[in-house]
C-alpha cells in the first residue's frame, strides 16, 4: 500500500509518554476507529479553511473531547474507513491523545500527513504518478512534505535521524531533502 504520509518513531519511549496535539487550527470532520490485531487505533483529519489538511494516525488514549467524537463510531478492520463526524473546532496545540502506536507490537509511533487541497503537488505533475495513484488522488496528489514546513533547525534534526521504514527508508515523493 502506498504511504502518502510520514511517521515519527519513538523507540525508547513508552506509548503513554507520547502526547499528540493538533499542529494547526482547523476543523476535525473525519475520523476512523480501527483495529490492529486486538488494539484500537484512531485516525483524524483536521481541515484548515485555507485548504490545508492534516491527518494524524495511530493514536490511542484520547482526551475526553476526542473520545466523545469517536464514541458512536464502530471499530473496523480497515484504517482507510474514515467517516464523517460533526465538524469540531480544534486549536493548534490542543491535546488530542496521550498515547500512540501499537503496545502489543512494542512499537511507539505516530503517522502524520500534510496536504494542500488547493493544488496538486509536484509528484502529481507526472502523468505516470497520477495513473499509478488515481485511486487515492485526494491524498497522493496533494501530499506535501510536512518536515519541510518545520522551522529549519527542527527540520534538520529530524532529517538527520535514521529511517524507521525498512522498505522505503527515506525515499519520498514529496520531500526534496534526502
Amino acid at each position: 500500500r502506498y504511504a502518502h504520509s510520514g511517521g515519527l518513531r519513538f523507540d525508547t519511549s513508552n506509548h503513554s509518554d507520547i502526547q499528540v496535539s493538533s499542529p494547526i487550527d482547523g476543523y476535525l470532520s473525519r475520523a476512523s476507529v480501527y483495529m490492529v490485531d486486538t488494539e484500537v487505533q484512531y485516525a483524524f483529519e483536521i481541515y484548515h479553511p485555507c485548504g490545508r489538511l492534516i491527518t494524524i494516525d495511530h493514536i490511542r488514549s484520547l482526551t475526553d473531547k476526542f473520545e466523545d467524537i469517536v464514541e458512536p463510531i464502530t471499530p473496523v478492520l480497515d484504517k482507510a474507513s474514515m467517516v464523517d463526524v460533526e465538524p469540531t473546532l480544534v486549536k493548534a496545540g490542543e491535546l488530542i491523545a496521550t498515547a500512540a502506536g501499537l503496545e502489543l507490537a512494542d512499537s511507539t509511533f505516530v503517522e502524520i500527513g500534510y496536504y494542500n487541497l488547493t493544488a496538486i503537488n509536484s509528484a502529481a505533475n507526472s502523468r505516470d504518478f497520477r495513473q499509478e495513484h488515481h485511486n487515492d488522488a485526494l491524498y497522493s496528489w496533494h501530499g506535501l512534505c510536512w518536515l519541510e514546513s518545520l522551522p529549519g533547525e527542527s527540520m534538520r534534526k529530524l532529517l538527520e535521524l535514521p529511517a524507521a521504514d525498512t522498505d522505503q527508508g527515506k525515499v519520498s515523493d514529496y520531500c526534496s531533502e534526502p
